[in-house]
């Protein structure tokens, strides 16, 4: 799916209304210019829902930190960057709320907060939670990733056949390497089985490091939603896919290429660079007092979270 530059140019007159930007009239002109010349240089081809919104953001980033464009547009772009995901998700709350036929007050009422407070989430004047997306969705009746912008996942592991499927599109990627290998006894002798590594340091492998991010994390994350299936099965599923939410507000913009597909210069990556924001919590194996500490914490914020949602 290309890049659909009216639509882009549609989101950023939306995101500079309702952010409350002014604008002269030269000043609006030098931003479309300067939009399109980086839709023509930077042309992205993605096969999801997000392309436009991803190209906007690392526009705006690119824009911020241009040293040939004027104070007044930086400034803007990066005041529009640091508001664009905020805002976009007040929209997809103001949308499921009127869709059910809810008034912003009575919104509130089931939701348990003040008018004030939707109304600020709403316009994006301030970004909810996590553990706050996830009581909305519910009130509104939809999946927490409809708010967050992510469509629902179109990979589905059924068989055997689609994990050597999912293998297979792994090994055709240029940004990341992984290596299969055995794994042995206690004893060193015997090979029992075999795991997928990758290496962080690995040579001409952008995403290893994050990789190996995600899966530290996630190896913490299912261990105490084990812990909680043990009692409920389904709180178990709900602690993992908050984790999972997170991880996608996180990485969505880290794109991976076929290694047959030729090189295009994809704009600035530096936003997925580095630790993970504070609604993923990042527990890393192998388990050590420490590590039991942290999660044993993390459950209970957990069932903290859920029961103050409950009485809600």
């Amino acid at each position: 799916m290309s890049i659909n530059l009216d639509k882009v140019i549609q989101s950023l007159m939306q995101l500079i209304s309702l952010a409350g930007i002014k604008f002269t009239g030269d000043d609006e002109s030098l931003l479309l210019d300067a939009l399109t010349r980086y839709h023509n240089d930077h042309s992205i081809v993605k096969s999801r829902k997000k392309a436009d919104e991803i190209l906007l953001a690392d526009f705006l980033l690119a824009l911020s930190e241009d040293a040939n464009e004027s104070d007044t547009l930086r400034q803007a772009a990066r005041d529009l960057y640091a508001r664009q995901n905020a805002i976009l998700i007040g929209l997809r709350i103001r949308e499921a709320r009127k869709a059910i036929g809810l008034s912003q007050t009575e919104f509130g009422k089931r939701f348990g907060k003040a008018l004030r407070s939707i109304q600020k989430y709403e316009s994006g004047e301030i970004e909810p939670s996590i553990a706050t997306i996830n009581i909305m969705a519910r009130v509104l009746g939809v999946k927490p990733a409809e708010l967050l912008g992510y469509p629902q996942p179109t990979l589905e592991v059924k068989t055997l056949a689609d994990i050597a499927t999912l293998l297979f599109d792994l090994s055709c990627k240029r940004e990341i390497k992984f290596k299969i290998l055995p794994i042995h006894d206690d004893d060193g002798k015997k090979v029992i089985g075999s795991g997928i590594a990758f290496e962080a340091a690995e040579e001409d492998a952008e995403w290893n490091p994050q990789v190996v991010h995600i899966l530290r994390s996630f190896g913490g994350e299912r261990f105490v939603a084990e812990m909680l299936s043990s009692d409920n099965p389904q709180d178990g599923r709900d602690f993992l896919e908050g984790w999972l939410m997170g991880a996608q507000l996180h990485y969505s913009s880290a794109v991976l290429t076929d290694k047959l597909t030729p090189i295009k210069n994809n704009g600035p990556r530096s936003a997925v660079k580095g630790r993970l924001p504070d609604t993923v919590r990042v527990v890393r194996a192998p388990l050590s007092p420490e590590d039991e500490e942290e999660r044993r914490l993390a459950l209970e914020d957990f069932l903290r979270r859920r029961n103050q949602s409950g009485d809600q």
